[in-house]
């Protein structure tokens, strides 16, 4: 009977140990099992991320191509303004200077070219709009009149020479 009774405790003892044991490995294997739902709901979220950073990367890579395109457009475009300067430059267009803007009832407009002997050096910007003559507009009541205003300016600074007068002509004025 003892033995019986020592069995019987060393089998109670073994089914409690055992059953401990048998907890401590289910509280385990829940906690591994929510820790594998956890990586796996991570795994869905980052996979979800990528699939999303590989269509924004698509994307972008299409934008950056359109983006190449219209620098390429704009660069052509850029081209050709600059062409279009360096043509318009190119052309001799005569400047009109006004030498008075002072006017009475009767006055006319006059053209009065002048020129300058050897005025700047040859790199000079000037220095080929005073070699061809510089025109100024000078109101006067006739060709007389605006032949002395030119020199009355003009008179007192060397090289400088009358090369032609010539009334206006009609449209020259933006009305």
């Amino acid at each position: 009977m003892i033995v019986d009774m020592v069995a019987f405790v060393v089998v109670v003892a073994l089914a409690s140990f055992l059953g401990h044991r048998l907890m401590e490995i289910d509280g385990a294997l829940v906690e591994a099992r929510g820790r594998i739902r956890s990586v796996v709901n991570s795994e869905k979220r980052l996979a979800g991320k990528l699939d999303g950073m590989k269509d924004q990367e698509k994307s972008l890579g299409n934008e950056i191509t359109q983006l190449r395109e219209a620098i390429e457009e704009l660069r052509e475009a850029y081209s050709a303004a600059q062409r279009e300067a360096e043509q318009a430059r190119a052309l001799s267009r005569p400047r009109l200077l006004v030498l008075s803007e002072r006017k009475t009832p009767g006055d006319v407009a006059w053209v009065v070219t002048l020129t300058q002997d050897k005025p700047f050096g040859e790199d000079h910007p000037l220095a080929a709009e005073w070699n061809e003559g510089r025109q100024f507009l000078v109101f006067a009541k006739s060709e007389q009149d605006a032949r002395q205003r030119a020199v009355r300016r003009f008179s007192n600074r060397p090289r400088y020479s009358l090369q032609s007068i010539s009334a206006v002509k009609a449209g020259i004025f933006r009305e």
